[in-house]
């Protein structure tokens, strides 16, 4: 009983096996990068005690996902320690950064900065754009009220 058994016409559907299992095992790997990147971010967020501590892990870590809101918990330190014009820089850089949740908020922060320093012109920009770009988030709704 010898036979021979071939491969060939299972070829096509072997590659395509193969190359599935190496795109799972790639997205695994990215997956695990990031989570890794993002976990020593918020590590060193938890650690930081001041805002030249939350300036170096922001700086360290403004690409991972923390990143955002890492910056943004720096603005709000900065401007409560009455460094407003540096506040204002931060709360622009996560506006950019943060193309979701964050970004009214920090709009607000930069408005609130440049209203501090006496560009109420410049505020008043920022606010109109939380009111009509962001209409539905909390700021725009409060922004609304006044």
């Amino acid at each position: 009983m010898n036979q021979d058994f071939s491969l060939e016409p299972f070829k096509k559907y072997i590659y395509i096996a193969i190359t599935i299992l190496l795109i799972i095992l790639i997205g695994i790997g990215i997956n695990a990068s990031i989570e890794s990147k993002n976990q020593a971010a918020w590590t060193a967020f938890d650690q930081a005690k001041t805002s030249e501590d939350l300036t170096k892990v922001f700086a360290e870590h403004k690409n991972s996902i923390a990143g955002a809101w890492i910056g943004f918990s720096l603005a709000n330190k900065l401007y409560s320690e009455g460094k407003i014009a540096q506040a204002g820089k931060i709360f622009r850089e996560v506006a950019e950064m943060d193309k979701n949740y964050l970004t009214p908020y920090a709009m607000h922060g930069c408005a609130d900065s440049l209203k501090s320093l006496g560009k109420e012109t410049e505020a008043n920009k920022y606010i109109e754009r939380i009111k009509k770009d962001f209409k539905n988030s909390v700021p725009a709704k409060l922004l609304t009220k006044s």
